[in-house]
């Protein structure tokens, strides 16, 4: 059975009334992840991938932080590897500065 590809532009005529526990909904509202419930279940019945949020232990300013130290890594580590992959710069010199 194929399935036409819906035009995202019209609105939804029909709707789908379904009965649950008050703890099924507590475990649905958790699993939404912070979307509206009837798109999250509209996402997860026609085959979209499942997203997981993130959460972290620490307070969000550590994470913030923790982030920005982990993105200023990588420029260097990448601008360090153009550099020596062009020939132009000795990788102790490139070093160099940033350790001062």
């Amino acid at each position: 059975m194929t399935v036409k590809k819906v035009d995202k532009k019209l609105p939804r005529g029909l709707s789908l009334k379904i009965r649950l526990h008050p703890e099924e909904l507590a475990k649905l509202d958790i699993n939404r992840c912070g979307k509206p419930l009837a798109t999250w279940l509209r996402e997860l019945g026609l085959g979209a991938k499942k997203r997981q949020r993130v959460t972290h232990e620490l307070p969000p300013e550590v994470v913030r932080i923790l982030a920005g130290i982990g993105g200023n890594l990588n420029q260097i580590s990448r601008n360090v590897n153009m550099a020596a992959k062009a020939d132009r710069l000795d990788l102790a010199q490139g070093l160099l500065p940033l350790m001062s």
